[in-house]
């Protein structure tokens, strides 16, 4: 899931609100599922038609309680930083780290990774995360 895709049915974010109201409805239904949210992008620019992304740890927090919210759930089982993004320096991925460590601490996601990020990005970040990270989703 990802807020920033394109609807399958009405508006951008109907696809995750129709999963939650099903999560809702059905006890036990969640659990049948492995969720894997995708957050970091927060927008396009409209001026040069381009992803506005972003890994802060605010970026990161308000995707996921945002997604959780949407569907419904206390947890996701993966989140995914979207992109990688510029200035992705030494103390940017410890930020990203602690932020993933919370979210871990406070049950809200199982497991983390990126998605389409240069391999010395990714063994940064790795390096950094004691928990490691399950994946770089490579589209």
């Amino acid at each position: 899931t990802a807020t920033v895709y394109p609807p399958v049915l009405g508006s951008p974010l109907e696809n995750l609100e129709i999963l939650g109201r099903a999560f809702s409805a059905e006890r036990g239904l969640r659990e049948q599922f492995e969720i894997i949210a995708k957050v970091g992008i927060v927008g396009t620019d409209p001026i040069n038609n381009t992803l506005v992304v972003c890994a802060t740890p605010t970026c990161i927090n308000e995707g996921i309680s945002a997604t959780l919210d949407l569907l419904q759930t206390d947890y996701v089982d993966i989140a995914l930083i979207h992109m990688p993004y510029e200035n992705a320096t030494e103390p940017a991925q410890s930020a990203i780290a602690v932020t993933f460590d919370m979210l871990f601490k406070a049950g809200k996601v199982r497991h983390f990774g990126v998605s389409n990020w240069p391999n010395a990005m990714f063994n940064s970040l790795q390096s950094l995360y004691p928990r490691g990270l399950v994946t770089n989703e490579v589209e």
